[in-house]
């Protein structure tokens, strides 16, 4: 009630304040209020929120939550965006057992008519068949797009190469999860050097990836040409300027970019309005500039100090641990029971 009277005495052209005051003197208890400023949605509770965004301007609204009795004026009002409700209705489909006996009977025809690896995939060619290809580590858990996939893995360890892999129990098909999946063991690299062939493909990517780069820089130091002005520059490169904010030595990666140490290293140490050399990174070649410094105060040093302390015992005990494994004669068999 004192509320709707307070919300009237407004209305009627009353100040605020003064009948806060008044009421807070009557009733011997605090009446808070003022200017709350510019706020978006998300930032109150929502019986509030609603009221304010609801409110017609200068209109008053009386409400209540968890605070106590709130009475809203909506003074002003910026630029309105369309605000959307979104309801989910969920039916969840599950496959009869007529469905699940069919599909496995497919699977167990596919299964009993290829019986070898060459056999699995001149199948998978002619019936146009969704072949998924995997590289597994002995310990690996997971396998993309399978739930459930280590009973799989464990197998494939104890599968030679070319052959179907099988259960435990003797079975080609793995259920997983909604799929049932027949696999076949393409290949296996064992553990140590690896041959020629194996590497070859990897070293060619690599040097390929070199060659480009260095194509690339060439190209941006062409570019530049004794230019400063990033746009000229990046308009020769048919390419953008983009802005990266709070990059620092301590920075993993830089924004909207990712990993790329040697920028951030050229970043920490380039002078403001200097424009640096191309520079070959991780996912191409860049050229930067620094258009401003944040000087930090002076650091805590012996916060620091006490940070680098722990890191430091930290990486000795690691250090310790995997120099007393490296040197024990210990096999890992975990895989074959877990």
């Amino acid at each position: 009630a004192e509320a709707d009277s307070l919300k009237t005495a407004i209305e009627n052209g009353s100040d605020f304040a003064t009948l806060a005051k008044q009421y807070s003197k009557d009733q011997g208890s605090a009446v808070l209020g003022g200017d709350l400023g510019w706020f978006r949605r998300g930032q109150m509770v929502k019986v509030f929120e609603n009221a304010a965004f609801n409110n017609a301007k200068n209109e008053i609204t009386v409400i209540t939550s968890s605070y106590g009795v709130h009475i809203i004026q909506t003074t002003e009002r910026g630029k309105l965006t369309k605000q959307a409700q979104i309801a989910y209705l969920i039916r969840k489909v599950q496959p009869s057992t007529k469905t699940y006996q069919d599909v496995y009977a497919q699977a167990s025809k596919f299964a009993g008519e290829n019986t070898t690896g060459s056999d699995f995939e001149t199948a998978v060619a002619e019936q146009k068949l969704d072949k998924k290809v995997a590289t597994l580590h002995e310990n690996d858990r997971q396998i993309a797009g399978l739930e459930n996939a280590r009973p799989l893995i464990r197998a494939a360890f104890d599968t030679d190469e070319g052959d179907i892999i099988m259960s435990t129990q003797g079975s080609p098909i793995f259920e997983l999860g909604d799929n049932f999946a027949i696999a076949v063991l393409a290949k296996a690299t064992e553990e140590g050097i690896a041959s020629f062939e194996d590497a070859r493909a990897r070293v060619e990517l690599n040097v390929i990836n070199q060659k480009k780069m260095d194509y690339l820089v060439q190209k941006a130091n062409n570019a530049m040409d004794g230019k400063t002005d990033l746009q000229t520059i990046a308009q020769d490169l048919n390419t953008e300027v983009k802005n990266a904010n709070n990059v620092s030595f301590n920075s993993f990666s830089v924004p909207g970019v990712g990993l790329e140490p040697a920028v951030v290293g050229t970043v920490t140490t380039l002078d403001v309005d200097k424009i640096s050399k191309p520079i070959a990174g991780n996912s191409g070649v860049f050229i930067v500039k620094v258009t401003s410094v944040n000087e930090q105060g002076d650091q805590n040093l012996a916060a620091e100090k006490l940070r680098l302390e722990q890191s430091y015992s930290s990486n000795a005990s690691a250090g310790a641990y995997n120099a007393h494994h490296e040197i024990a004669d210990i096999v890992d068999k975990r895989s074959k029971f877990y």
